[in-house]
């Protein structure tokens, strides 16, 4: 066995250890999600994701739909939600372009 192969082995087994402490944390008993705005994809893919929560955890989500990425992110940021779907707007806001490209959003 290569040295390159002991340490990857290593490493593998080391995530799958502490996977399982990943696992055994209990979820929130709500959470609140934004998205989409409702009848797009993105809305019916977190509505069926929440869904499946609340079936499988008992998990209520309350689902804030938007129609522009500022909206989608500012009540994650601002700490009012716990999740957000996202699409480009996480790349413009981390470019700092487009819309995110003001000083409020930490770019000139």
């Amino acid at each position: 066995m290569t040295n390159t192969f002991k340490r990857a082995a290593t490493a593998a087994a080391m995530l799958m250890l502490s996977s399982t402490a990943i696992l055994a944390q209990e979820l929130p008993k709500t959470m609140v999600w934004t998205s989409y705005d409702v009848g797009s994809a993105g809305y019916a893919e977190a509505s069926a994701i929440a869904d499946a929560f609340g079936k499988e955890f008992g998990t209520r989500i309350r689902i804030q739909p938007s129609g522009s990425g500022i909206g989608r992110l500012q009540p994650l940021l601002q700490g009012k939600a716990d999740y957000a779907f996202l699409a480009t707007e996480a790349f413009f806001l981390s470019e700092g372009a487009y819309d995110f490209a003001k000083p409020d959003w930490g770019t000139a």
